[in-house]
């Protein structure tokens, strides 16, 4: 019996390892600590970036423009300011005093 034949002579064992996937999947995804923001102290929020063997160009127009455009959206910031070097850049926003961060 072929790899191939498997489906259509085995249906249901196919559909159980698919579903021990899918279980095992939504398992491991509950489980991984994942922080989309992280914690925040103080009013200055300092990002770093890097993108290995880039331009100085590209990592301007596809890191830092857009972070920037995103951030000048945000409420209650003060000041924001970045700067690329080579392949890495770092972008510092300042956000006025006694905002909520949450």
């Amino acid at each position: 019996m072929s790899l191939l034949e498997l489906p259509v002579r085995r249906p249901v064992a196919v559909t159980m390892i698919f579903v021990g996937f899918v279980v095992l999947g939504l398992v491991a995804y509950q489980r991984i600590p994942l922080e989309l923001l992280p914690a925040l102290q103080g009013d200055t929020l300092d990002l770093r970036f890097y993108r290995p063997n880039s331009d100085q160009e590209v990592v301007e127009r596809e890191i830092l423009l857009p972070l920037h455009a995103r951030v000048s959206t945000l409420p209650d910031v003060a000041e924001s300011e970045g700067e690329v070097q080579g392949s890495s850049g770092s972008y510092q926003v300042r956000f006025e005093p006694r905002t909520n961060m949450k």
